[in-house]
């Protein structure tokens, strides 16, 4: 039995399953996110920030549906 959600919430969510495949999203840039997210609403904040021991992973997008 599926549970119905309310709002906007994606059914496909993105699974990361190990460091290879998360290095492989981060290495997108930030405009194909923005165009990916689009879907979900007003982009509200954007903000980009230095993690030395996680390259590529530098990235909090917040939107409003």
């Amino acid at each position: 039995m599926k549970k119905k959600i309310s709002g906007s919430v994606s059914s496909k969510p993105v699974k990361i399953t190990g460091a290879k495949l998360s290095k492989k999203l981060g290495h997108y840039p930030a405009m194909y996110w923005k165009e990916k997210f689009t879907r979900f609403g007003k982009e509200i904040i954007y903000l980009e920030f230095e993690y030395p021991w996680q390259e590529g992973m530098n990235r909090l997008f917040v939107y409003q549906s």
